[in-house]
C-alpha cells in the first residue's frame, strides 16, 4: 500500500500561525515565502500580518508579546474576527508553557506544501481571469513567475550560503532532547530525524527504558506520542503514573545508590572519608546492607580523579501509601510544569503496521493539533510488516518495519524510539553484541543509535542495569563501554542515577 498524507487547510494554517508566534527559527525560514493571501482564513491573515510586522522590527518571534499586540490592534478589526483571534491566542497560551517550541521542520514542510497549493490556486484564478479578457501575455507572465516559494520547493540548496553555514554549527537548533547524567553523555544529544533502537532480553526492562526516554523528552517540554503493542491502556497509565508519582507504592525498600569500592573495602586513605566500617574484602564478595556502614562518593565527578571506583550500595526508604488526592495533585503538578504533551495509543500485538502509525499521527495532528517531537513504539518487532510482505520470509518483514520507522523519523522530523528482542543466546551473556540481535541483523543499518541493556542476576538483585552502544551513526563509541543505571522497578523508577562504568566490576555470581 502506498501511504498518502491528506492536507487539511485550516489545520495547517493553525500550525503555521502557531509556529510563527512561538518560534523565531521557524519564522525566519518561512517569512520570505509568505504571501498573506496564501491564508484562506481571516484570523490567520490578521495574526500573520501582526507577526510579520513584529519580526520586521525585532527579528524574532513575538511569543508572549502577541497578546499585547492583540490588545493594541483589536479595535481595528471587526468584533467577530477579534473574538476568533482572542480564542486562538488563549488556546496557544494554555498549550505552550515557557520555552516550549514546535516541531519547526515538520511544520515548515507542511507550510511549503500548503503554500504551493494555495499559490497554484491563486495563480490559476488570475490566469483564467486574464485569459477571459484576452490578456494572454500577462497570463503567461504569471504562470512563469519565479518566487522565493518556487525556489524553496525546488529542494536544491547552496552549500556556500552564509546563513546555512552558521546554522549548521548552531548545535542547539539540532538538539531534540538529552538523556540525564552519564547515560546522556554516552548517547549524546538526540536529534530529530533519528531512529533509536534498544536491544534487550526478556523482561530486562525495555519498556521501562523507553519510558525513561519519554520522561526525559517531556521534562524538556517536547511533545511525545506513544504507541504500545504490549500492554493495555490502563497498564500504560499505571506505569506512567507510578514513574512520576514515586510514592504510589507502600512499604520499606532498599533503593540502590552509588558508592565507591575503595570505601567498601577500606582501601581509601583520604582523610575526608567518614566511614570506618569495612563492608567486604573485594568486589567479588556479596554486597549486603549494613546499617553501620556509610557510603562515600566524595571523589565522584571530579575531573581526572581516578580514585573513585564506581560501586553501588543501598539506601533504606519507607514509603507510605498516598491518597488519591495526593496522586492527582502530583500528576497535575507535572503537567503544569512541563505541559500537556503526552498522547498514547494502544494496538493489539501484530495488528498495526508503520502505515497505521502514520495514519494515527495524521489523525492526532488534525483532530488535536498535536505534532510530536518524539514517537515511542513499544516495540518494533511486534509490528506488522507492510501488506506486500506479510507472507514473505520473516527477515524481509522485519527489515521493512525498521526501514519504515527510519523513514517515519525523517518524514515527521521527530526522534523515533523503539526496541528489539534479543535472541536466545543473549539471555545469559554478560555483555550483548551485534550477534545478539534477533531475526535480522540488518536492523543496525537503519538506526542512528542502537543501545543494549545488559544485566546479570546479581546486578538485577542490586538494582543495576548496564547500557552499552552497538551502533552510533554520528559519533565514535566503544561497544565494550557501559553506563551503570540504578533502578528500583518495584516503585516504577527505571533511572535513579547513572555513572560511567570505568573500573566497575561486573558481578556474575554469588
Amino acid at each position: 500500500m502506498i501511504y498518502e498524507r491528506k492536507v487539511i487547510g485550516s489545520s495547517v494554517e493553525k500550525q503555521i500561525i502557531t509556529a510563527m508566534i512561538v518560534s523565531t527559527h521557524f519564522l525566519s525560514k518561512v517569512q520570505p515565502l509568505i504571501n498573506l493571501d496564501f491564508f484562506a482564513n481571516d484570523f490567520a491573515q490578521i495574526i500573520g500580518k501582526w507577526v510579520l510586522e513584529y519580526y520586521s522590527n525585532y527579528k524574532k518571534a513575538p511569543e508572549a508579546n502577541i497578546q499585547k499586540i492583540y490588545e493594541v490592534n483589536k479595535n481595528n478589526i471587526d468584533k467577530a474576527s477579534a473574538d476568533i483571534v482572542s480564542t486562538f491566542l488563549k488556546k496557544i497560551s494554555s498549550e505552550y508553557v515557557d520555552n516550549q517550541g514546535t516541531n519547526d521542520d515538520y511544520i515548515y514542510d507542511n507550510a511549503l506544501n500548503y503554500f504551493s497549493r494555495r499559490d497554484m490556486e491563486l495563480r490559476s484564478k488570475k490566469v483564467l481571469d486574464l485569459i477571459a479578457i484576452g490578456k494572454d501575455d500577462e497570463a503567461a507572465q504569471i504562470l512563469n513567475q519565479k518566487t522565493f516559494l518556487s525556489k524553496a520547493i525546488g529542494g536544491w540548496e547552496n552549500f556556500f550560503d552564509k546563513a546555512k553555514i552558521i546554522n549548521t554549527f548552531n548545535e542547539e537548533e539540532d538538539i531534540n532532547f538529552i538523556m540525564p547524567g552519564a547515560l546522556g553523555e554516552m548517547i549524546g544529544p538526540l536529534q530529530k530525524g533519528w531512529l533509536v533502537g534498544i536491544l534487550g532480553g526478556f523482561k530486562i526492562g525495555k519498556s521501562f527504558t523507553m519510558q525513561e526516554f519519554m520522561i526525559s523528552a517531556l521534562t524538556q517540554r517536547k511533545k511525545v506520542a506513544v504507541f504500545n503493542l504490549e500492554m493495555s491502556l490502563n497498564d500504560c497509565r499505571k506505569r506512567f503514573y507510578n514513574r512520576i508519582n514515586s510514592e504510589n507504592t507502600e512499604g520499606s525498600f532498599l533503593f540502590p545508590m552509588f558508592d565507591c569500592l575503595k570505601n567498601q573495602t577500606g582501601s581509601c586513605l583520604y582523610p575526608y572519608r567518614n566511614n570506618k566500617v569495612i563492608l567486604r574484602a573485594s568486589a567479588k564478595d556479596p554486597l549486603e546492607y549494613n546499617p553501620a556502614y556509610a557510603p562515600c562518593t566524595h571523589c565522584r565527578g571530579e575531573a581526572g580523579n581516578k580514585s573513585y571506583v564506581p560501586e553501588t550500595y543501598f539506601q533504606p526508604i519507607t514509603i507510605k501509601k498516598p491518597s488519591i488526592k495526593s496522586i492527582v495533585k502530583n500528576i497535575r503538578s507535572f503537567e503544569k510544569m512541563y505541559g500537556n504533551n503526552l498522547m498514547y495509543k494502544v494496538y493489539p500485538r501484530y495488528s498495526a503496521s508503520v502505515d497505521n502509525i502514520r495514519e494515527s499521527l495524521d489523525t492526532l495532528e488534525f483532530q488535536e493539533d498535536f505534532i510530536p517531537d518524539v514517537v515511542v513504539v513499544d516495540y518494533a518487532d511486534i509490528l506488522r510488516p507492510g501488506s506486500g510482505l506479510r507472507n514473505a520470509e520473516p527477515r524481509h518483514g522485519i527489515d521493512d518495519i525498521w526501514k519504515n520507522l527510519a523513514a517515519l523519523a525523517a518524514e515527521r522530523h521527530c526522534t523515533v524510539i523503539t526496541a528489539s528482542q534479543g535472541n536466545r543466546g543473549s539471555l545469559k551473556k554478560v555483555q550483548k553484541d551485534e550477534a545478539d540481535i534477533a531475526e535480522w541483523i540488518g536492523k543496525l543499518g537503519h538506526v542512528d543509535i542502537f543501545g543494549a541493556l545488559n544485566q546479570t542476576p546479581v546486578e538485577k538483585k542490586k538494582g543495576v542495569l548496564r547500557f552499552s552502544l552497538l551502533a552510533h551513526r554520528h559519533r565514535d563509541f566503544n561497544p565494550m563501554d557501559n553506563v551503570i543505571i540504578l533502578q528500583h522497578l518495584k516503585t516504577g523508577q527505571a533511572h535513579l542515577d547513572s555513572e560511567h562504568a570505568h573500573q566497575y566490576y561486573i558481578s556474575v555470581g554469588e
